[in-house]
């Protein structure tokens, strides 16, 4: 693990934030531009089509999907890393705290970890729902990763190089990898573009995104 965080801390001493283009700024004005209820209420599969569903747990989600939304447009406007490299006050030992982008996806993860201990087993729940592609891709990314980045356990913690609690600053990097490279790649920009077009239609057909998104146990 030692030699892995060693990259890490390079990586990140290495980053420099950075404006991704026109591409992605299209893509984030569209998201920002929805306004159709399609786009914000989960949908489930039923003969003949598609229908709403809305109960409890579906609440719980409509209140977490802008948290999500904002948490794409933190991820994707920049090349910002979760982790910043520091040492701890007392102990003057090398280890990582939380960027800004960092603690946005540990408050997500928190956020998802509560709803767990309520009892609700929201992979199970929403198994044949489908989402906005963005939602997809941000909610699979902390279903697949909150428990790991839930062990940083408050945001002003330090993390010290050699405990076991630092595999967090492994699973942040891994949600923001996975949630950049499927979101910049040519196969996501062409269903978001996709979706945005058929959005203004309920009979439009549910878009599945399980076609461009890497299998993960979450």
């Amino acid at each position: 693990m030692s030699d892995l965080l060693s990259q890490i801390r390079l990586a990140v001493d290495a980053a420099a934030g950075g404006y991704l283009g026109k591409t992605i700024s299209d893509i984030i004005q569209c998201e920002k531009s929805r306004n159709s209820v399609a786009e914000k209420y989960p949908r489930v599969r039923v003969e003949g089509g598609e229908a709403f569903a809305c109960d409890a747990d579906d609440r719980h989600l409509l209140n977490y999907m802008p948290q999500l939304e904002r948490l794409y447009v933190s991820i994707l406007t920049n090349d910002d890393p979760p982790v910043i490299a520091t040492s701890a006050w007392r102990t003057k030992k090398p280890g990582f705290k939380l960027s800004k982008l960092g603690e946005r996806i540990f408050l997500a993860c928190r956020y998802f970890s509560h709803r767990e201990g309520e009892g609700r087993d929201w992979k199970s729940a929403y198994a044949h729902h489908e989402f906005h592609p963005v939602i997809s891709v941000l909610f699979r990314s902390v279903m697949r990763w909150w428990a790991t980045i839930g062990r940083w356990g408050d945001t002003s913690r330090v993390l010290i190089e050699g405990e076991p609690d630092t595999v967090a600053v492994e699973g942040l990097c891994s949600f923001v990898e996975f949630v950049r490279s499927t979101c910049r790649s040519q196969a996501f920009k062409n269903l978001l573009y996709d979706h945005e077009r058929k959005a203004g239609s309920l009979a439009s057909g549910v878009v599945d995104t399980t076609a461009i998104l890497p299998r993960m146990r979450c």
